[in-house]
Parts: structure tokens; sequence; C-alpha cells
């Protein structure tokens, strides 16, 4: 309906959603502006699963992923800081991701 994000998250809030977030759209260190702001427009959970990073796509079209598992923990650490309660992985993440991440907490 033309709105933002943030516009989209309270009507889906005031609709009676559990949590709102992103998925899929770059790397943690890019989401906080949006995590934090997210925070601040919804009083219910906020849901982060970024990717790790940007994706390099390769001469066969295979997408290869920046950041390491250590460097995806550490930038999850701040958007779970900055408002983010709900955590996963989307695109380039692997179990091993996750593992390091939760040692941040």
């Amino acid at each position: 309906f033309g709105g933002t994000l943030f516009e989209a998250a309270k009507a889906l809030e005031n609709a009676g959603v559990s949590a709102v977030g992103v998925n899929c759209c770059s790397g943690p260190d890019k989401l906080l502006p949006l995590i934090k702001k997210l925070g601040e427009s919804v009083n219910i959970p906020v849901i982060a699963k970024p990717n790790a990073g940007m994706p390099v796509i390769d001469r066969h079209g295979m997408a290869h992923y920046d950041m390491d598992a250590e460097t995806f923990a550490k930038g999850m650490a701040v958007l779970y800081r900055d408002g983010a309660s709900l955590l996963g992985g989307c695109c380039g993440t692997d179990p091993d991701f996750i593992r390091t991440m939760k040692k941040q907490f």
C-alpha cells in the first residue's frame, strides 16, 4: 500500500502478529539502522535473519558470501544489543554460523 517497512510493521503488530523482522537482504552489518528503527517502531519481538554478507557471483553463476562465521556472529551480537531478539541466518550461513553466533550470548 505504499507504506514504509516501519508502517507495515506497526500495521502487522496491530493486526496481531507475534513478531516482525527482516530476512535475506544483506549481512548483519548493513541491517543495524533498520533493526534499530524497527525495534523503536513496534512492541513485539524483532527478527533478524541476514545473509553471510553480500553475494559475489563467480564465473559459474554460483553465489559466494563475503562474511565468515566469526564476523557474522559479532554483527549479530550488535543487532541483538540494538533490538533484535529472534536471530538466525539466511543465504551463505550454515550450522557453524549459528553455533558461532550462539557463543556471543
